[in-house]
């Protein structure tokens, strides 16, 4: 592909290997516009945390004394007010960092279907959804979360059973046989039940993004409706775009850490390089971020390409 994704005609449908290169190019062409955008979403997200760590360092300069007295219950009722205005400030937060995030694959998705738009159009477009962006975040974590508890435990069920088979077959190698099997092949279903539904719902943000007369839960389903029978596909995209990142997150991410753990805890050299390590990563974020929302909108971009022509209606338009 060449830097410019700005054709004439529609790109097709994509390869494995030709979606992580667009993504790319469409990344190394907009940099300046996607590293603002990103730097905007990460520092929304650092701030909840910085705000609560200052929340919680008063609360504990100022009650922490309190707090193990048998007159305590004064400052666990402060204690419980700080936590609900932390979770305030992150409920307020955390929409303008999704909102940013896929502001990213809209003028990705846009630009490849030759209708860019600049980033203050499509902002102004996106911002009236952020509680939307929101509600898909919620409803696929804990989704994901019920999924993972009740996935494992089927898991410990099957375990369970199959001691019991062992017990009553009164063979110890075929009963330990037996439940060795059953927890790798339970085990490897576990993953790839995960993997599974983690697929389904990867682009779950980018119709509400791109597409108009759509809500979160509408957003859902069609990213549900456009993965089916695409996820090995997915996997693989995504297992090329992991690739592709390993030396950001090596360099930028692991590196200090290593550095970090032959140094002094406690000691100025261990704090310099903490600092730097939290600037690092910090960057990393920043290139990594927009990489991966590109991803998601050449992979949106492919699907409906391959389930709904989006090509040919791009080409009558």
């Amino acid at each position: 592909m060449s830097d410019s994704l700005t054709p004439r005609q529609p790109l097709g449908s994509l390869s494995v290997g030709n979606i992580v290169s667009a993504a790319v190019v469409l990344f190394r062409s907009n940099l300046k516009a996607y590293l603002g955008i990103a730097f905007r979403a990460i520092l929304w997200s650092f701030f909840p945390v910085l705000a609560v760590g200052i929340v919680f360092g008063l609360f504990f300069a100022l009650f922490g004394s309190v707090f193990v007295t048998p007159a305590g219950t004064v400052a666990i009722g402060r204690f419980l007010l700080l936590t609900l205005i932390s979770v305030l400030i992150w409920i307020f937060c955390f929409p303008k960092y999704l909102v940013n995030a896929a502001l990213i694959s809209r003028l990705a998705f846009n630009e490849l279907i030759n209708q860019p738009e600049s980033v203050s159009q499509a902002r102004r477009y996106l911002l009236p959804r952020q509680w939307s962006f929101f509600r898909i975040s919620i409803q696929i974590f804990f989704s994901l979360v019920g999924i993972y508890f009740g996935l494992g435990l089927c898991y410990g069920l099957l375990i369970a059973i199959s001691g019991v088979i062992g017990n009553i077959l009164n063979n110890q190698f075929l009963g330990g046989l037996i439940v060795a099997i059953v927890a790798i092949v339970g085990l490897l279903a576990f993953i790839f039940l995960l993997i599974w539904f983690f697929s389904r719902w990867l682009i779950s943000e980018v119709p509400l993004a791109v597409e108009e007369d759509i809500d979160g839960a509408d957003s859902i389903d069609r990213s549900w409706r456009l993965t089916k029978n695409s996820v090995v596909r997915i996997q693989l995209i995504v297992l090329v775009a992991f690739l592709v990142t390993i030396p950001v997150i090596a360099v930028l991410g692991y590196l200090p850490q290593i550095i970090m753990m032959s140094l002094q805890p406690g000691s100025i050299l261990f704090w310099i390089v903490y600092f730097f390590s939290f600037v690092m990563s910090f960057s990393g974020n920043l290139f990594i971020l927009p990489f991966w929302q590109a991803i998601k909108a050449v992979i949106y971009y492919d699907l409906r390409i391959r389930k709904e022509g989006l090509d040919l209606q791009i080409r009558e338009r």
